[in-house]
């Protein structure tokens, strides 16, 4: 019997409009008309969707309570991770119990159960990626990363989905085996592969690079989402790279068979995001993620990468013999970006540009002098200082071995290049001057000279440049 043509318009089944109509009628501000645990899209495919277990069989360990606007002051996880830091160790123990307990049989379902899930893809992954995937989730969700109710997640569209609300009843039948063999006994091509595999080397060092390097890939995409404002993207490859070697003590290169974006975007992204700070934080009051993580918990949140990076460059700039002489003629902008840049360090997670996806209000002002004034227009108020920094930051890239400092502000230099592009002349001359003053830096008559012809205040920095040293502090 010949096969009959697909009726035009029958692809869209009652059950997928249902879907849509879901996405359609939910509220942009987190509530929704139906339930957001039966919603079946996300910022994620519904393939890449999470898969629990009833709410009434499995509970995840208890979320841990932080608050937010605590954990984004400046050195805030310094202290976090020390003394001040006993409470929360007493409080929250590293590891916290599921209910029930997770046995082997119940995170061999777990595992399947999203791998199954992960499987649906029409071009799917191949099994070691797929088992990545899933065994991070369940390592994250063992060490209490997944905060089980949505208003807890602050997200918008739910991208967990429990087994009970499952379409296919494969994962009903995997939850209701009473052992390994009854799963087998489902004779499933897909799931015994799996199981095959996960006897073999390869799935036991999957095994052990999950439990190894989990803690790491959840603070590295704690980082990623704060400085950049995404889990992942191509171009941030050689960042995550050099992050995660620094996190190993320069010991240890991203491990070849772990796909960055299947561990930083696809993994991680049901858990939400204001678990990714609260995480970081327990994961380093127990002494679980290097330095280099600790380090990275002062870096500043994205969305006023101009205000934040000027500030770095001002920084940068400061021990330059000509630094005095500009300051004076600068100073104003300069302590008005120094104590901006401040209070957004000290707020970061307010100030981020996704602020209310971690539950805080958005703050996009600040207060100088008992004057609110918007970040944004403090920006203009600063600009002219743009292309002197964007002139050093020229000159430092043409240096064989910049300082760290200097590193940090060179990658983070877009900002305010789009501001020096307004005068690419200074600019330019900074750049002549620097490169003057550290082959003539002791001659203070070529340097002032130097100055004199980069800035439109040329008189004041050439006589300070020159001055001795007893007429600049009368200055």
């Amino acid at each position: 019997m010949a096969a009959q043509a697909p009726v035009p318009g029958n692809a869209l089944t009652d059950g997928l409009l249902d879907q849509l109509f879901m996405i359609a009628a939910q509220d942009s501000n987190g509530p929704d008309v139906y339930t957001n645990e039966r919603a079946l899209f996300g910022y994620i495919e519904p393939y890449q969707m999470l898969v629990l277990p009833p709410a009434a069989d499995f509970r995840p360990p208890i979320p841990i309570d932080l608050n937010l606007a605590n954990l984004g002051k400046t050195n805030a996880i310094q202290e976090f991770i020390g003394p001040a830091g006993d409470a929360h160790r007493a409080a929250n123990p590293y590891l916290r119990p599921c209910v029930p307990a997770i046995t082997n049989l119940i995170w061999l379902k777990l595992v399947l159960l999203n791998m199954i899930k992960l499987h649906t893809n029409p071009n799917p992954l191949s099994v070691d990626r797929e088992l990545y995937i899933a065994a991070l989730r369940v390592r994250w969700i063992i060490l209490g990363c997944l905060y089980t109710d949505l208003r807890q997640r602050n997200v918008t569209y739910e991208e967990v989905i429990r087994v009970d609300q499952a379409v296919d009843n494969i994962y009903r039948a995997i939850w209701r085996a009473n052992n390994k063999a009854a799963i087998i006994a489902m004779n499933d091509a897909y799931i015994n592969a799996v199981l095959d595999y996960m006897a073999t080397d390869a799935g036991r060092a999957i095994m052990r690079d999950v439990v190894q390097y989990a803690e790491t890939m959840w603070a590295i995409s704690e980082f990623l989402v704060r400085v950049r404002g995404h889990h992942y993207k191509d171009d941030y490859r050689e960042l995550i790279a050099k992050t995660f070697k620094a996190i190993s003590i320069g010991q240890i290169d991203w491990p070849s068979t772990f796909h960055m974006e299947d561990a930083l975007r696809t993994a991680i992204h049901p858990f939400g995001i204001k678990a990714l700070p609260i995480m970081m934080f327990h994961f380093a009051s127990h002494m679980k993620c290097g330095n280099a993580i600790i380090l990275r918990a002062e870096g500043a949140p994205v969305g006023f990468a101009f205000i934040t990076t000027l500030a770095s460059g001002i920084a940068m700039i400061s021990s330059e013999s000509w630094y005095q002489a500009f300051y004076m003629t600068r100073a104003r902008e300069i302590e008005l970006v120094r104590r901006v840049a401040s209070l957004i360090l000290d707020d970061k997670y307010s100030y981020h540009q996704s602020s209310g996806l971690y539950g805080l209000p958005a703050k996009r002002t600040v207060i100088i002098d008992g004057v609110t004034k918007t970040v944004r227009d403090l920006e203009d108020l600063a600009a002219s200082l743009s292309p002197v920094i964007q002139g050093f930051v020229d000159w430092i890239k043409n240096q064989s071995t910049p300082d760290a400092l200097a590193t940090f502000t060179m990658r983070n230099s877009r900002a305010i290049a789009k501001r020096s592009g307004a005068n690419p002349l200074v600019a330019s001359r900074v750049q002549s001057l620097l490169t003057l003053s550290m082959t003539v830096i002791e001659d203070a008559e070529t340097l002032g000279a130097g100055a004199e012809g980069v800035f439109p205040e040329r008189k004041v920095i050439a006589q300070a440049a020159v001055a001795p040293p007893e007429a600049k502090e009368a200055k």
